[in-house]
């Protein structure tokens, strides 16, 4: 028997993430989502999410009987990078772009049991592009993959 890793958590995260953002936006043929595991060395598509594990630690009182943990309180870091779009004749202001990426990736993690620690805009950090943070907190019992 295989065990079930916090990293097979992580991977699972990501592609039911990738996963509903990509059939939440295209649903009304919106404009194309960029979604990376990590910060590529410079954002060439917007917008561009970037979802990232940034905090593990382990709070359970011991171990399994085969020495893994077994309760983890896991942080994911969630980076939206948008800029205003246009598709066709609609123009997407960023703003409004970064409000409908919010509002599905909140969904998404509410939904699975954690809650939002931290939220941070970085409007104008940039001319080229408009920056998002929100951070996501949950208990994870890795056994069976419960948020609590």
């Amino acid at each position: 028997m295989v065990d079930y890793t916090l990293l097979d958590y992580y991977n699972e995260l990501f592609d039911e993430y990738y996963n509903f953002i990509k059939e939440n936006i295209n649903e009304d043929n919106l404009f194309e989502v960029n979604i990376e595991k990590k910060s590529p060395p410079n954002i060439a598509k917007f917008p561009t999410i970037i979802l990232k594990e940034v905090k593990n630690t382990n709070i359970s009182r011991g171990t399994s009987t085969n020495a893994q943990e077994t309760t983890d309180r896991v942080s994911y870091q969630i980076d939206i990078y948008t800029k205003d779009i246009i598709v066709g004749s609609t123009q997407y202001p960023s703003s409004k772009v970064q409000d409908m990426i919010k509002y599905l990736t909140f969904n998404f993690f509410l939904y699975r049991g954690f809650e939002r620690s931290n939220m941070e805009t970085w409007e104008n950090m940039n001319i080229v592009y408009d920056r998002l943070t929100l951070i996501f907190v949950g208990i994870l019992q890795s056994w069976n993959k419960q948020i609590r």
